[in-house]
């Protein structure tokens, strides 16, 4: 039996996956989630064999996530992003982190089973439409060994301290809003907490990263693939 987690934003895509694993012999769902912050919990709690990630995830970039998901299941997890369109940082980095499967599904999810099972053998799978681009990326590495970098970014990646170890799913969010230049009123309002409280918890979250000043935790999550997708081009100079 293949056990499979699905973390989706959307619930929606998450229910149509969902349904094209119902009742299909030797694949069971052991748990579904939204964020990273619940793909980092259910793979702790159950173990799964596989994880499917939309790859437009809060809290983290689901292609930063493997890593930190092989500490809490490293005997057997295999992991696999799903998206409509993925950028060629998105793809780099999911490579160097040992990503088992790249799917580009916008409709037709009766290919997923058979998808999971070859995945669950040890095989990789990649969506034929990004076969090409994966090849320009693999030869873009080789020729750029040297220098370690390719457009900028480099690939010489650890995971250092992981920050979902000791940051809880609020501190996480707080991070998420000042990332996208939010004041205290501002994350106040957003997610339903007194101004007071978002200040004692910015202020938890300088002592537990050891940053000293707003700035620098925006540096700190950009290094963590802590900001969302949307805001990855945020300016911190």
């Amino acid at each position: 039996m293949i056990s499979i987690i699905v973390i989706h934003t959307s619930e929606t895509e998450r229910n149509k996956i969902l349904d094209s694993l119902s009742n299909q012999n030797g694949i069971e769902v052991v748990g579904q989630g939204k964020d990273a912050y619940d793909a980092l919990k259910i793979v702790s709690c159950h173990k799964p064999d596989i994880a499917i990630l939309d790859c437009e995830l809060e809290y983290m970039s689901a292609e930063e996530i493997p890593p930190l998901l092989r500490v809490r299941s490293p005997l057997t997890l295999s992991v696999i992003l799903m998206t409509k369109n993925f950028n060629d940082r998105q793809l780099l980095k999911a490579i160097y982190n040992n990503v088992a499967g790249f799917v580009c599904i916008s409709k037709n999810y009766k290919l997923l089973p058979g998808i999971l099972k070859k995945v669950s053998k040890g095989d990789c799978f990649i969506s034929p439409i990004l076969v090409p681009r994966v090849f320009n990326l693999l030869s873009s590495i080789n020729r750029s060994l040297q220098a370690s970098k390719i457009d900028n970014f480099d690939i010489n990646y650890t995971i250092g301290k992981d920050p979902a170890v000791f940051l809880s799913k609020t501190e996480l969010q707080i991070l998420a809003c000042l990332c996208e230049g939010c004041n205290s009123k501002d994350i106040a309002l957003r997610i339903n907490l007194s101004i007071g409280t978002v200040r004692n918890y910015i202020s938890c979250l300088m002592h537990k990263t050891g940053m000293h000043n707003r700035l620098q935790m925006v540096r700190y999550a950009q290094e963590y693939g802590l900001i969302p997708t949307k805001n990855k081009n945020l300016s911190l100079t």
